[in-house]
């Protein structure tokens, strides 16, 4: 989405996908106070808020679907914890045990990224919600 508004030596147009999830709070408040100022239409004004909270809502499906993703992680490493301990008990063939050991330190790798990437995604929905308050709390 491309969002166009005047500042006080012209014009600037910026893109909303790189602009509000990189930019600080402060950076993004003077941005929609400078919109504000250029007299955007309601259309403009509706088609951000959607905007935002279609990001918003789409973070927040994602945190969802890595706690889902998350969850089988979790249940595949107990399934290969005691596949190991089996392994360990009842088999003699030392490379079959090796081999389990590097599948369990894969599977808790796996856990560790899908982990940040829900903690990410989270605070991503809570940047989107926040930036939305802002906006509006400014625009309107």
């Amino acid at each position: 989405m491309i969002i166009k508004f005047r500042v006080p030596n012209g014009y600037m147009e910026i893109n909303a996908d790189t602009f509000f999830p990189e930019a600080h709070r402060m950076q993004i408040r003077k941005m929609l106070k400078y919109f504000r100022d250029s007299d955007p239409t309601a259309e403009a004004v509706h088609e951000l808020k959607d905007w935002l909270q279609g990001r918003a809502d789409d973070e927040k499906r994602r945190q969802k679907d890595y706690a889902a993703k998350h969850s089988e992680e979790k249940e595949q490493l107990l399934t290969l914890s005691r596949y190991q301990e089996y392994l360990k008990m009842f088999c003699d063939n030392k490379e079959k045990v090796t081999e389990a050991k590097k599948d369990i330190a894969n599977c808790k790798n796996r856990i560790r990224t899908v982990l940040a990437r829900m903690n990410k995604a989270e605070k991503m929905s809570e940047r989107y919600k926040g930036i939305l308050e802002d906006t509006f709390r400014i625009l309107n």
